[in-house]
């Protein structure tokens, strides 16, 4: 078997999605760790920092390779902004203000909202089971937020418009992923390594032009548990995990990667939120989790039935010795 054929196999896809979204689920609690003595922007600052130099290091070994010459690098420099840059921030931002579970809920409707940017966007169209499933699964979310003991619009706003703010933003990642790897040639290494450059150096400077200095660093090095959180998010978050996601993007539709990770991060980040940082558990994070999960499970089920049928149809008119699409 080739290194390719190895790579396409869909075992090594969903185990390699397995892997992401644990760490990822994970994630949740080391910036709650890390926001006990950083503020979120000097957070995503060491983060992305601590990628950057590992991927350096990975690109100066030749353990990888990458190669941007005479690619359209105006797709590379979008994905660095909605991922590595804006979505960063604005997730580091609605997690401080707001508990494990209700960050890792909101940023479950992700596959909805690519969904939804396909139809605006790309002009793909939904039946009415999937505009029934987008309802459902955004009814979860309502649920488990509304009736957590927790909720209050005066205290939280700001964290829950963060994270509505960053699920659009990531969502439009997806999409302008999949544009990337098919239209711009890059791989899923040189996306990765081109996001913890971009991040680094913007928060870099956003970091000193705030008035922070090094102070990060400093409290980084001396800090344990601050240190093992930034080594988590750097090397685990923002390497391993993008590379993985560029991967999964590149291999399966969009749609379809999003609904398989965000479902078990939401699982992942739900579970460790409640065990280890004991957020507030009741009868509406169940049912807010089944109706999200199950919304999306079943939005994915119809996506990947209606492709089902275009391709049977394409197939037929092949059969018949037309192209698909001629009248």
């Amino acid at each position: 078997m080739t290194k390719k054929e190895f790579l396409n196999k869909k075992t090594v896809i969903y185990s390699a999605a397995v892997i992401m979204s644990l760490i990822w689920g994970l994630s949740f609690v080391a910036l709650k760790v890390a926001f006990v003595e950083l503020n979120p922007i000097q957070t995503i600052t060491m983060r992305w920092t601590c990628a950057m130099l590992i991927c350096a290091i990975l690109v100066r070994m030749g353990v990888i390779k990458v190669k941007y010459r005479g690619k359209p690098l105006k797709l590379i420099i979008m994905a660095v902004l909605f991922q590595a840059c804006f979505y960063s921030f604005l997730e580091a931002v609605g997690v401080s203000l707001t508990t494990i579970t209700e960050s890792a809920i909101i940023i479950a409707i992700c596959p909805i909202v690519v969904v939804l940017l396909s139809i605006v966007f790309l002009k793909q169209k939904i039946s009415l089971v999937g505009a029934l499933c987008v309802f459902i699964a955004f009814g979860g979310v309502v649920v488990n937020t509304v009736f957590s003991q927790d909720f209050s619009l005066g205290g939280k706003w700001q964290g829950y418009l963060a994270l509505i703010a960053a699920v659009l933003l990531g969502s439009a990642f997806t999409i302008t992923s999949k544009a990337i790897s098919t239209k711009g040639d890059f791989t899923p290494t040189e996306i990765t390594v081109a996001m913890t450059f971009g991040g680094a150096i913007f928060f870099n400077a956003i970091s000193l032009i705030s008035g922070y200095g090094f102070t990060a660093y400093k409290v980084t090095f001396t800090n344990l548990y601050v240190f093992s959180a930034i080594i988590f998010l750097g090397a685990g978050c923002s390497v391993i995990c993008y590379m993985i996601l560029n991967y999964i993007i590149e291999k399966m539709p969009a749609h379809h990667a999003s609904a398989l990770q965000v479902n078990l991060v939401t699982i992942t980040a739900v579970v460790a939120g409640v065990i280890i940082r004991g957020d507030d558990f009741g009868w509406y994070t169940v049912v807010g989790l089944i109706m999200m999960l199950g919304g999306i499970i079943l939005l994915s089920r119809q996506e990947a039935k209606k492709k089902g049928i275009e391709l049977k149809d394409a197939l037929q008119l092949a059969d018949d010795g037309k192209i698909p699409g001629e009248v």
